[in-house]
């Protein structure tokens, strides 16, 4: 196996001071960015959970609705018979 010394104008000192700054740099930047990805997927998690709330609560709403109205079309029909065996007495 060949292998060729290298040889450089530079000490590890003057390598590793401009190494070390961009590596913090990097991890700084790094942080930066996981913490706002977070933040984000934080968000859409409480929007999901409002959309899926707003859901539910609209089912609900309809189903009570329905329900009154339904009671409503009962109550106009019995009303109507009433008044319908009412005009057969007379």
């Amino acid at each position: 196996m060949y292998q060729e010394e290298i040889k450089t104008d530079t000490s590890v000192k003057e390598v590793l001071e401009h190494i070390v700054p961009n590596c913090v740099t990097g991890f700084i930047y790094g942080a930066l960015v996981e913490s706002f990805a977070s933040e984000h997927s934080s968000r859409m998690m409480a929007m999901q959970a409002a959309t899926d709330s707003a859901k539910d609560m609209l089912q609900q709403l309809s189903i009570e609705y329905n329900r009154v109205r339904q009671s409503a079309i009962t109550q106009q029909i019995t009303e109507i018979i009433g008044g319908a065996k009412a005009q057969k007495k007379k």
